[in-house]
């Protein structure tokens, strides 16, 4: 399941396509902001995901409305996995239902990056490996990261 807001959809429709080609089913939750602005849906029909789309104006984006469409999901035996990128409430919901279900996740982080070699230290994010509390460089060591390491 890929679950995506805004820009961030954009990430996530390369991982449904390579999913989809071997042969993965895959449910993409895409959230904005009003139906209207919603976007690539195509990117994610076109390829035989399942869409769900949910948006602010009609209350469908609430974090509880959208993790219980996760979970249902997951119930359901339709998720075995859970990626996003997008806001950090789209991350918390990601991490709250992996730890619950002992689910694998990734989060394609979204940050702000001067250099983009690794070399400024401007895109540092506070990470959690085990007990002990790390930094890592989006741009260098990510920008995809496990969604259980990423302190939201």
């Amino acid at each position: 399941m890929v679950v995506g807001r805004g820009v961030g959809l954009a990430t996530l429709a390369p991982l449904v396509k390579a999913a989809r080609a071997n042969n993965l089913g895959v449910t993409a939750i895409l959230s904005s902001r009003e139906r209207h602005m919603s976007m690539s849906q195509h990117h994610f029909v076109d390829v035989g995901a399942r869409l769900v789309e949910v948006n602010d104006d009609d209350g469908s984006s609430a974090p509880d409305n959208v993790m219980e469409c996760i979970r249902a999901q997951i119930q359901a035996g339709q998720c075995d996995a859970l990626f996003t990128c997008g806001s950090k409430r789209l991350l918390g919901i990601i991490q709250h239902l992996a730890r619950e279900y002992s689910l694998p996740g990734q989060v394609a982080l979204e940050q702000q990056m001067a250099c983009g070699l690794g070399m400024c230290f401007s895109c540092v994010r506070v990470m959690c490996e085990g007990q002990k509390t790390i930094h890592r460089r989006v741009c260098w060591d990510g920008p995809v990261f496990d969604a259980l390491e990423v302190q939201s």
